[in-house]
């Protein structure tokens, strides 16, 4: 099971991850490209604040694998102000948050949509997404979205609200 540190260590990884994908089991040294489309679908993503100013997302995915059962999806969301810098919580003093969304997603199934915990809180939030996603399969495969890859699935998203 992937641990809070093991995806903090993940997503600090990803920070130097350029257009390949690491496929197959967390042991196995294959890489290829990979495109998003193949693996998830992003049906919702909206950025909300609750009573107390805490900004949380709404996600709703799909497993677009026909044969294959995620068991976990993990990601981790940033925030941004209205000029595009990173801004951070004013309480935890932190502009990341990793969560695990759903799990197990069946082949082809959505998750519905999923809130998260309010993970910031910052007025100064306006805009946000992903800063790394991982699948973890019922079989023990991986797959870790590259940051060419977790563009592709929210220029995909951004394209079906036009």
């Amino acid at each position: 099971m992937m641990t809070h540190e093991k995806f903090r260590n993940l997503f600090l990884t990803l920070a130097a991850v350029t257009t390949l994908v690491s496929c197959g089991t967390s042991s196995s040294t294959s890489q290829e490209t990979r495109h998003a489309e193949e693996y998830l679908s992003l049906l919702k993503f909206k950025m909300q604040k609750d009573t107390v100013g805490g900004i949380y997302y709404t996600v709703n995915f799909k497993n677009m694998s026909e044969e294959n059962t995620i068991k976990y999806i993990y990601c981790s969301f940033f925030a941004r102000n209205s000029v595009g810098d990173e801004v951070y919580c004013t309480i935890r003093g932190k502009g990341v948050r990793y969560v695990r969304v759903v799990g197990p997603l069946e082949p082809l199934a959505t998750t519905g949509d999923k809130k998260t915990d309010a993970y910031i809180y910052n007025s100064e939030a306006k805009t946000g997404g992903f800063n790394a996603l991982y699948l973890e399969y019922m079989d023990g495969n991986t797959i870790t979205f590259s940051i060419p890859m977790i563009n592709e699935l929210m220029n995909a998203y951004n394209a079906s609200l036009k």
